[in-house]
């Protein structure tokens, strides 16, 4: 690949996430990739195996680390996120993450730009290198007043040779409307 220069577009840049979806890599059928942008995905089943998660507001961080030497260069993805007030609900959803976690999971992440980000998959890995769960955090806190307290902090990480894919299109009910 040759060199590509970037020119800085003056506009606002907004940091943070504000959706999250998650779906189990396994039902990931065909992801449509031109110039270097998802423009469709396509699911074994229907768009609604995207499942949302409601987190904690402004807990959800998506991060890359990029780490090489010369000629070899990878990245590990991570999406972090808390959910509140424990409850079977709550529970039961944390326990699905856990289960597809062999596997691996692919994730739609929308951030504070309104952009969305594919992370877990790549065009050559395909979905084989997904997300999966590294850790699983609760604490009930020490007082009534912790704003920490009965909050669970979920962590994803995947390690692939490429950055996090750019989706095109606009909000849907599942995700993008390339679903």
């Amino acid at each position: 690949m040759a060199l590509a220069g970037f020119t800085k577009v003056c506009s606002k840049n907004t940091g943070g996430n504000s959706l999250l979806w998650l779906i189990e890599a396994a039902k990931i059928n065909v992801v449509t990739i031109g110039a270097d942008t998802v423009t469709g995905i396509t699911t074994t089943g229907t768009p609604d195996d995207f499942n949302v998660y409601e987190v904690d507001q402004d807990t959800l961080v998506r991060t890359e680390e990029g780490v090489g030497t010369g000629s070899n260069m990878s990245y590990v993805h991570a999406i972090e996120f808390s959910l509140s007030k424990p409850s079977a609900a709550m529970r039961t959803s944390i326990n699905a993450i856990a289960d597809a976690s062999p596997c691996g999971m692919v994730a739609i992440m929308r951030d504070g730009n309104g952009l969305y980000w594919l992370v877990g998959y790549s065009a050559t890995d395909l979905a084989s290198r997904g997300l999966r769960l590294v850790g699983d955090n609760f604490t009930s806190g020490t007082a009534p007043d912790d704003e920490e307290g009965s909050k669970d902090v979920i962590r994803l990480e995947s390690k692939s040779g490429f950055k996090a894919l750019p989706i095109t299109g606009t909000p849907g009910t599942t995700g993008p409307n390339i679903l």
